[in-house]
């Protein structure tokens, strides 16, 4: 494959069975495991500095890892990105998306390791992820991150039961679900949403939204809800319940003869110049004059500068 790799992380797996610098085949699946890591976390870290839920097109290209050699050093598995294979990024010189999801890398290993609290940019749904790393490993083996820059962090079975126990508690946080109300307990102030994926959410009500719970128990087969709140979550981010039910709307569905204009819009402009970009060669973007945006009238137009 042509194009410059960067070697954004190496892998290094530390265990007898790991001598001579030999990869068992059987840990090939820390491997992919990494991959997935890398990837959620960069999306988790895009949308939260973009603030938009849709990915621009061809961003899973931006996180993809090669693995062309084994080094010696029990087995050192350095992993690269192709920067020919970076489409919608004008003339990259590193794989950045990559990069910043193997910092958030480092960082929650090394919280793990100093007894530390995982740093907040993290998202608790992402726990459960992090925690399957090393999960194929042998006892005594473990998975030593190192990436430039930075102190190398291990991943080993201290750090998965530290995870692990993470999950078990769950955690708080606030919450929208949307579903249908099919059981309700006027006596215990609860009851029961379902969402489309058929799970059920337990939530408690107030005496001032009684009358709105039981509207949407009685129309059911009509009606949907909208219940916002805090909530408990395991840390998969399944919501378990909502503890404090803030708003409660209940939400009529689209007439036949109004179109819901939202599902017949087209995608957002910027993923459109995102996709168009993607399909111009990095050769062709690399003949653009470095002074277009300032001579644009010049070189489009023949303009004489002024």
């Amino acid at each position: 494959m042509s194009g410059k790799w960067v070697e954004v992380v190496r892998l290094r797996f530390v265990g007898d069975r790991f001598r001579d610098h030999g990869l068992d085949v059987r840990a090939l699946s820390e491997l992919i495991k990494f991959q997935h890591m890398i990837e959620a976390t960069a999306e988790e870290l895009w949308k939260a500095a973009n603030g938009r839920v849709r990915l621009p097109s061809g961003f899973g290209e931006r996180t993809r890892l090669w693995l062309r050699e084994i080094r010696p050093g029990s087995a050192i598995a350095p992993l690269e990105a192709n920067l020919g294979e970076l489409t919608g990024q004008l003339l990259e010189s590193e794989p950045k998306d990559a990069a910043d999801a193997v910092g958030l890398v480092h960082e929650v290993y090394d919280a793990l390791r100093n007894d530390r609290a995982l740093p907040d940019r993290l998202p608790k749904h992402m726990v459960a992820d992090y925690a399957k790393l090393g999960g194929d490993l042998e006892p005594g083996e473990s998975i030593e991150i190192q990436s430039p820059n930075r102190q190398a962090v291990v991943c080993g079975l201290a750090e998965r039961q530290t995870l692990s126990a993470l999950i078990e508690k769950g955690y708080e946080d606030t919450s929208t679900v949307e579903g249908r109300v099919l059981e309700a307990d006027v006596r215990q102030m609860r009851f029961q949403l379902w969402k489309d994926d058929g799970a059920a959410v337990s939530i408690a009500f107030s005496k001032q939204q009684e009358a709105d719970v039981t509207t949407a128990l009685k129309e059911h087969e009509s009606v949907r809800v909208r219940a916002s709140g805090r909530g408990e979550f395991s840390f998969e981010g399944r919501p378990l319940r909502l503890i404090v039910l803030e708003d409660l709307r209940i939400l009529h569905p689209v007439e036949p003869d109004q179109p819901d204009l939202f599902a017949l819009a087209g995608p957002p402009v910027e993923d459109e110049l995102d996709r168009l970009a993607s399909e111009v060669p990095l050769s062709v973007w690399s003949k653009l004059p470095i002074d277009l945006s300032e001579r644009h009238d010049h070189y489009i137009y023949g303009t004489p500068d002024p």
